[in-house]
């Protein structure tokens, strides 16, 4: 008899801890943070790298006061990119990136790869504000052309664009540009066009 109860015990605990896994179990299940890999840095200054890594160290700080990922893994890195002819500014990042938990069976694993990322960055624009002139600007005219222009909300300005995700999803690529005193890193310019 005492066999059969340790037994019935035994089956019981394994039943409670082999939950099944669905998605509605997965969205609240904590996240976790984990720091991801770390790029190759070469060509900055040691001062100005120690400063951008105190900068995105800061921004790491502040999100993780402010958000618990719930459902994700959510990897955390800076990128540090080195200055160039083309784009004389130091540029760089803090990176979030959410693997998604799922189940294989009554396992829940975590993706490799996602299409759901979030980047801060500084002094990078997607807004060719560094780009070369091209056959619509000549050299010697001094300015360069935006398709898009950005939109004035509550104090900051920001782009929207429909883009792939990756994954074969497509959604909204939003980039908010954050300014000194609500001035903007370039002026418009505008010019008559001759047929």
């Amino acid at each position: 008899m005492k066999y059969l109860i340790i037994s019935c015990l035994l089956f019981a605990s394994l039943r409670i801890s082999a939950q099944d896994c669905t998605e509605a179990s997965i969205l609240q299940k904590p996240g976790v943070w984990k720091e991801g890999m770390k790029g190759f840095v070469s060509g900055i200054a040691l001062a100005d790298l120690d400063k951008e890594r105190k900068v995105v160290a800061a921004i790491h700080i502040l999100t993780k006061s402010k958000y618990t990922p719930m459902g994700v893994q959510a990897d955390f890195n800076g990128s540090y990119d080195t200055p160039d002819r083309k784009i004389p500014v130091n540029i760089y990042d803090y990176n979030i990136y959410f693997l998604h938990y799922f189940c294989e069976g009554n396992v829940i694993k975590t993706d490799h790869e996602t299409s759901t990322s979030l980047s801060i960055s500084a002094n990078r624009i997607d807004a060719k504000i560094y780009e070369t002139p091209d056959e619509n600007n000549l050299p010697a005219e001094g300015y360069y052309s935006m398709k898009k222009m950005p939109v004035e909300k509550d104090g900051n300005y920001y782009f929207e664009q429909d883009a792939s995700l990756g994954l074969g999803i497509s959604g909204k690529s939003r980039t908010w540009l954050i300014t000194y005193d609500n001035k903007l890193p370039f002026v418009y310019v505008w010019k008559k066009r001759s047929n």
